[in-house]
């Protein structure tokens, strides 16, 4: 399994960043997620289909998802490399 899981960057893609604010709202941890096919962004996880399907009910744009370890990993349709952020920046 090549994904793995990154300390959050700024995004410039409207679809991210609308991502990154849904999640924020409804207060799920975000991570900088480097998934399959080379796929990179913002991403939460959550544990059970409970939480994917508030998850994605609440995200704006369309999400996708990825099993990860014993839950989900769930990231916008579209991807975003990101930029590190700078200690302001920070949460």
């Amino acid at each position: 399994m090549t994904e793995s899981i990154f300390p959050l960057k700024t995004y410039t893609s409207a679809e991210c960043v609308q991502f990154v604010i849904d999640m924020q709202a409804i207060n799920q941890k975000l991570f900088h997620y480097k998934g399959r096919f080379s796929w990179q962004g913002p991403a939460v996880w959550v544990a059970d289909n409970t939480g994917l399907k508030m998850t994605l009910d609440f995200s704006t744009n369309p999400a996708q998802w990825d099993r990860y370890k014993d839950g989900y990993v769930v990231f916008p349709v579209r991807q975003d490399v990101g930029v590190e952020m700078t200690a302001n920046e920070s949460h």
